[in-house]
């Protein structure tokens, strides 16, 4: 997160690939409906904005589907009709 907030655009036929912190910061704006927009976003990308997304990705829950196979254990499924 350190690099992409530290890093510089991209020029759009030097973008790179994804993955690379200036290509998504080349692609981010673009991708806004207006320049205002696109202004607003590149003045945000800042460290508060690198930690918020850190802390977003490290509050989701590892495997939501873990438990999954204990539900369906216990589940009543329907017969099937026969035909």
């Amino acid at each position: 997160m350190a690099a992409f907030v530290a890093s510089e655009p991209a020029e759009p036929a030097k973008a790179g690939s994804p993955g690379e912190p200036g290509w998504l910061k080349s692609v981010l704006p673009a991708a806004c409906p207006s320049e205002a927009d696109a202004a607003e976003l590149k003045a945000s990308i800042n460290e508060t904005m690198g930690g918020c997304i850190l802390d977003l990705y490290r509050s989701a829950t590892s495997n939501i589907h873990a438990d999954w196979s204990v539900m369906s254990a216990h589940m009543v499924w329907p017969m099937r009709a026969s035909g």
